[in-house]
């Protein structure tokens, strides 16, 4: 019964995703970037405005903008300071998981004091371009790679201190691993890492109960954030409710909604 009643559950919210997907599908691309409509509370614009909210805050000189990179993907790409400090490698900030340029608003002031700061939302997140990536994980790391590195060639960065965050620090690791001639320093904060998967599978798979891998199983084949997608109007409470930290975080910045709306229409996006 136990079982039975956690497949339905699952089965349910890959249901509301494909729903959600099978809508997009009917799209062209550019009715895509405005998804809003009878079932997620969010497009294109929403997101713009809520990152105009978020960097009103900064006080220091912001440059916000797409950059095409040669695979023609457009990258949502900030310059903070740009030529102020000749001579000095400037920072290029690497997000994480699930965020954004914006999450960096606490950071930019203070960094941004003796050198020029470069950030990107990464390919797949916030307002730059949502390709598929490959399913194979060392092919879909090295499309994050070059993706950085396509990037890097368009801003005519030879010489920079990297810093990259959570899933950020894995991708900047590896970007620097691949090309250390362009990464003066390596900077890496709560990064993730991978180890390589026991032939023999993990504990988890071999002792856990079947209700709870079942659930693991089918969890794993469908992007975390299409259950956001998928919850349409009911997304922006669950959001709330599950990181209100958030909120707490950014609280002497701003009021309560400004940086959880971002995030949400963030990571609703598709």
């Amino acid at each position: 019964m136990i079982v039975c009643f956690c497949l339905c559950c699952a089965g349910l919210l890959v249901a509301a995703s494909a729903v959600a997907a099978l809508s997009y599908s009917r799209m062209s691309s550019d009715q895509v970037q405005c998804q809003g409509g009878w079932w997620v509370p969010s497009s294109a614009s929403h997101l713009e405005e809520a990152e105009r909210q978020v960097f009103d805050a900064v006080k220091a000189d912001v440059e916000l903008s797409f950059v095409e990179l040669e695979n023609g993907l457009r990258v949502r790409t900030m310059v903070v300071n740009r030529g102020k400090y000749p001579g000095v490698e400037p920072l290029v900030l690497v997000h994480g998981f699930a965020a954004a340029i914006g999450t960096w608003a606490k950071n930019i002031d203070d960094l941004s004091n003796t050198r020029t700061v470069y950030a990107m939302d990464q390919v797949g997140f916030g307002r730059s371009d949502r390709p598929e990536f490959s399913t194979d994980a060392a092919e879909a790391e090295d499309e994050f790679v070059e993706n950085i590195e396509q990037w890097r060639v368009k801003m005519e960065l030879n010489s920079f201190v990297l810093l990259g965050h959570s899933l950020g620090g894995f991708i900047s690791t590896a970007y620097a691993l691949k090309y250390p001639q362009y990464v003066k320093h390596l900077i890496v904060a709560e990064p993730w890492g991978f180890p390589p998967k026991p032939e023999e599978g993990t504990r988890w798979e071999r002792e856990a109960p079947i209700r709870y891998r079942m659930i693991t199983y089918l969890s794993g084949k469908m992007n975390p954030l299409s259950i956001l997608r998928g919850v349409g109007p009911f997304g922006p409470g669950m959001f709330k409710r599950i990181r209100g930290d958030l909120q707490r975080v950014f609280s002497d910045m701003y009021p309560e909604s400004t940086m959880m709306d971002y995030m949400y229409h963030c990571n609703v996006q598709h």
